[in-house]
């Protein structure tokens, strides 16, 4: 990737109440150039055909939900890019839309409000610091074990059974 204030980003989901927030969001790193649409089918269709760093998808995404929006961007027979980092921003998120998201293939699961310095350190984790990606029969998306040593010792060749499930921070409004 170019750096991350040049990155080319692509919004699905727009609604205006969303508006603020991503707006917000992209200033906090740099106005980077962006496209928005608010259909899935009109995002699978600019991602085939043009090349963008980052997708957001909002939880307000028509016609396909993010979670079928991400398994059809991971398993796209003619995307340019099924590696191509993918944040989820979803309001009032629950352990299981977390859950989904994950195995859908999601980089990373945003809930509002954030303060610009925590978007700002996040987008330069997945963009500048990118995990290796799995392919497999049940599941396409970023790598999700921890780092650590590949040495594996007896018959469980797992590096950990735990998951650990990551809450953004908020923000306090005084």
């Amino acid at each position: 990737m170019r750096s991350l204030k040049e990155a080319r980003v692509l919004i699905v989901g727009w609604k205006p109440n969303s508006h603020e927030f991503l707006r917000c969001l992209l200033s906090s790193l740099g106005a980077p150039a962006f496209t928005r649409v608010s259909r899935t089918d009109e995002a699978l269709t600019l991602l085939r055909e043009q090349g963008f760093e980052l997708v957001l998808c909002t939880n307000e995404a028509e016609a396909m939900n993010p979670v079928e929006f991400t398994l059809a961007v991971r398993r796209d027979v003619f995307g340019r890019d099924p590696t191509i980092p993918l944040v989820v921003v979803h309001s009032a998120v629950t352990l299981k839309d977390i859950q989904m998201l994950r195995d859908a293939g999601a980089d990373d699961i945003m809930c509002p409000p954030m303060s610009p310095e925590s978007v700002q350190k996040r987008f330069g984790r997945i963009l500048l610091n990118t995990r290796s990606f799995v392919t497999g029969k049940s599941f396409v998306g970023p790598d999700r074990r921890r780092a650590g040593s590949r040495d594996f010792a007896g018959t469980e060749r797992r590096l950990s059974q735990d998951t650990i499930f990551y809450q953004p921070p908020r923000v306090r409004r005084d």
